[in-house]
């Protein structure tokens, strides 16, 4: 049977996904990710899990459609829960939030013993899964932001190490390049400035609505949020100036 056609954001995926690796794919949906990594052998073996009982079953069908019972193990539960200690190399979790990352993978932190690489793909909250990483031994070391079908999504690509090495820039405070991507900063990712833009004109519609209300809660969100638009529009700037820097010289004094 034909290899299984993936979409950009699960190219990306399995792009990160060193070759011989085993994996366990965390949330597998219809297990297209994990099929296309045997074929292409990327994976030796996936245990590819899902918490709900119809993408479980979609799974099982594709992996059978496919004869790869032998080299795909799908299997139902919670997280890293249905994981053996040192079962797998890499774990990939994707579309979904960053609080549910973050809560799979500090509930059974035994199941990340042997783990070489993480691969994640949070929907939301990419700030706190990078916080998450920093603080428990994992290193940021890769990131990309790319579009599909008018939609952006972040990548994290960590591997145990120093969690605060991605960070000691000098161009951006910690915090800062948590809620950036220290790579996508480094890499003046072209579509940044669209997903700033974005997020600026949220906000902005925000900070209207919360001006007609009086409240101290109102007043003190408002403030927070113009904050946040302050800082975007830094960002946006500085961004701007490492852009149109000529090669070979720092956009930054």
């Amino acid at each position: 049977m034909a290899a299984v056609t993936l979409s950009k954001r699960l190219q990306t995926l399995a792009r990160f996904v060193p070759a011989g690796s085993r994996v366990a794919d965390i949330g597998t949906d219809h297990a297209l990710l994990p099929v296309y990594l045997v074929q292409t052998g990327r994976a030796t073996k996936v245990v590819a899990t899902d918490v709900h009982r119809g993408p479980w079953e979609a799974a099982r069908a594709q992996v059978a459609r496919h004869g790869l019972e032998g080299r795909i193990d799908v299997r139902l539960g919670d997280g890293l829960s249905v994981l053996l200690p040192d079962e797998a190399d890499v774990i990939v979790l994707a579309g979904m939030g960053g609080m549910l990352i973050e809560r799979i993978l500090s509930a059974h932190p035994d199941r990340l013993r042997g783990v070489t690489r993480l691969v994640l793909q949070p929907n939301t909250d990419a700030a706190r899964v990078r916080r998450w990483l920093r603080d428990h031994g994992f290193c940021l070391v890769d990131e990309e932001l790319l579009e599909e079908d008018g939609r952006l999504y972040e990548v994290l690509v960590a591997e145990p190490g120093d969690g605060r090495a991605p960070y000691r820039d000098g161009e951006l405070p910690e915090e800062e390049l948590l809620e950036v991507g220290p790579h996508l900063w480094r890499k003046a990712a072209p579509l940044l400035l669209r997903k700033w833009e974005a997020e600026r004109d949220h906000l902005a519609r925000i900070c209207a609505q919360l001006a007609r209300a009086e409240s101290a809660a109102a007043v003190a969100k408002r403030a927070e949020l113009e904050r946040q638009r302050s800082a975007l529009d830094r960002w946006m700037a500085l961004l701007q100036q490492k852009e149109a820097a000529p090669p070979g010289r720092d956009a930054l004094p």
